[in-house]
């Protein structure tokens, strides 16, 4: 298990390491108010949250599981608690037989045998889960670089607009809506 939680934290660092990349980035260049310095930041606050909170989220869990299993261990306590008593007063023989008490045993074998495949393919599971996240966010990375050199290739041909071409278009988009607003009024 501790095998796991450090793998974890494996995956914690690589993804500061990217996050910590984004605020280098800002720190470096002039402070500005666009978009994607609005957006990284923002990112960056979400998941220093999620991190903080995630261990005290998976000891609630944990918790709550051991309290499940006590409170299922003393059910089934009580019951056999509330027969052996029964038995007793009606004056029944609660004796069994070799036979049937070896069969409870292989049975039990069985059971607990059962519950150890099922765990151990669930931890292989999330093993498995965990090692394509992992692969997954080691892609990300290379995913974005590519796109970002085919994004390069094509700069040349995208148009520039300078910015008062865009105040213009956007001071005409504005007077044509006041035109339609206009004209709904109207009819």
């Amino acid at each position: 298990m501790k095998k796991n939680a450090n793998e974890s934290n494996d995956l914690w660092s690589t993804s500061d390491k990217f996050h910590q990349s984004w605020i280098n980035m800002k720190k470096n260049a002039n402070e500005s108010n666009d978009i994607y310095d609005t957006c990284k930041e923002n990112v960056e606050r979400y998941f220093s949250e999620v991190k903080k909170t995630t261990s005290s989220y998976l000891q609630s869990v944990t918790d709550l599981q051991q309290e499940i299993i006590r409170s299922w261990k003393n059910t089934i306590d009580s019951a056999i608690v509330l027969q052996e008593k029964f038995t007793k007063k009606s004056g029944l023989n609660p004796s069994l037989s070799e036979a049937t008490v070896q069969m409870v045993a292989d049975l039990s074998k069985k059971v607990n045998r059962a519950q150890q495949l099922q765990n151990e393919m669930l931890l292989s599971s999330l093993d498995a889960m965990r090692n394509y996240i992992k692969t997954f966010n080691e892609n990300v990375n290379a995913f974005t670089e590519l796109r970002g050199k085919v994004m390069k290739s094509f700069i040349p041909f995208i148009p520039q607009v300078d910015p008062e071409t865009v105040k213009k278009a956007i001071s005409k988009f504005k007077k044509t809506t006041e035109k339609i607003e206009i004209a709904k009024v109207k009819s």
